[in-house]
């Protein structure tokens, strides 16, 4: 399980500056967009639209005013917060955002930070560095998409410790904000760099190694079982967007059960909200086909029927075995395969195990 970014995701504040409220502020405007941006190298750009990569170039630039005159349709706040939701978390290099805080004529976007531009900068290199390190020792020429998301997967699953003291912490101050010693476990920085995160360090860190191995891919956010919030990943995958949820399949039990599944299974679990794209294109990033799915690219799937016999199978071979069958199983048909597999190995063994969207582990206890 994990959380979004809480106390770091975009979250409005009322305007008390009155900046943008006089007849000259336009005039100043023009004259301030000509400001030269901190440019973020070798830092590629996740956006739908221009507002979007415009919102994210000015945010991993750290710009605390960001002028928004050459967008009209900005003065829309619907527009405005649908882009710059995507601009956060499409563009993981971002760090450390607190709030945001429109001007009270619109054209002004004033950003808080949690660190100085200097602090984020030396860290954003730290990140980039790293991953040019990772992607040269996990990844070659030669790897297909595939080989190179499991690559990558298995990177972060090895590597990352699963950070209960922030999720704590974000409970503690009932998800709003966390203290300030956790702030990197919501980053990519968390991620990669400390090797202890929640998930969107995790989904943070996915999205950037994807990046550099030339992967499309994009954080996804909402819910994980309807009750806490989470973020995760799709990756376009054989010309089709697929769910992975590295968090998740940093499980040493039910190892990558969410590891490019289609939408019809993940919606079981994973229940997307609207804020990491625009709305527009949220539809775009659906996908069927399970072609890719882990346990089937390593031939571990078997149909309902056949699960029972390759279960009992490994049972008997190894005394443990995962292995998965149709997304949606339930609790009776469970029991019934595992009644089935009691009926197939020593009659004195006794088995515990368990579940989740068709992935079964069994192990003689």
């Amino acid at each position: 399980s994990g959380m979004l970014q809480l106390g770091r995701g975009p979250s409005w504040e009322t305007n008390t500056s009155g900046e943008g409220n006089d007849k000259n502020s336009a005039e100043k405007t023009d004259t301030k967009t000509e400001t030269q941006i901190r440019e973020v190298k070798d830092a590629p750009i996740t956006a739908n639209s221009a507002l979007s990569e415009y919102l994210a170039v000015n945010l991993l630039g750290g710009e605390e005013k960001i002028y928004l005159d050459s967008f009209p349709e900005a003065l829309d706040e619907n527009v405005l917060m649908d882009a710059l939701l995507e601009a956060y978390y499409q563009n993981p290099l971002i760090l450390g955002i607190k709030s945001y805080q429109l001007s009270m004529d619109g054209k002004t976007l004033i950003v808080t930070y949690d660190s100085s531009t200097v602090d984020t900068s030396k860290k954003q290199k730290e990140i980039l560095a790293k991953i040019d390190g990772i992607i040269n020792s996990i990844i070659t020429d030669d790897m297909t998409d595939i080989e190179k998301e499991l690559a990558i997967n298995k990177y972060l699953c090895d590597t990352i410790v699963y950070d209960d003291g922030a999720l704590a912490n974000a409970e503690e101050n009932d998800y709003q904000y966390v203290d300030e010693k956790f702030n990197d476990s919501f980053t990519a920085y968390g991620a990669l760099i400390n090797g202890d995160c929640v998930c969107a360090g995790y989904a943070a860190a996915f999205k950037l190694l994807a990046d550099q191995a030339g992967i499309e891919s994009i954080v996804t956010t909402g819910m994980l079982d309807g009750t806490v919030a989470h973020a995760w990943n799709k990756v376009k995958i054989g010309g089709e967007w697929q769910n992975v949820d590295v968090t998740n399949n940093d499980n040493e039990a039910l190892y990558n059960a969410l590891l490019n599944i289609p939408n019809y299974a993940s919606d079981q679990t994973l229940v997307e909200d609207k804020d990491f794209v625009l709305d527009s294109t949220l539809a775009k990033y659906r996908g069927k086909i399970t072609d890719n799915e882990y346990y089937r690219i390593n031939n571990e799937y078997f149909d309902i029927d056949e699960i029972a016999n390759q279960l009992a199978q490994g049972i008997n071979d190894q005394g443990k075995i995962v292995l998965r069958t149709d997304y949606d199983i339930d609790d009776n048909q469970f029991y019934d395969i595992t009644d089935a597999v009691y009926s197939k190995i020593d009659p004195n063994a006794e088995l515990s195990g368990y579940y989740w969207l068709g992935v079964i582990y069994l192990e003689v206890d």
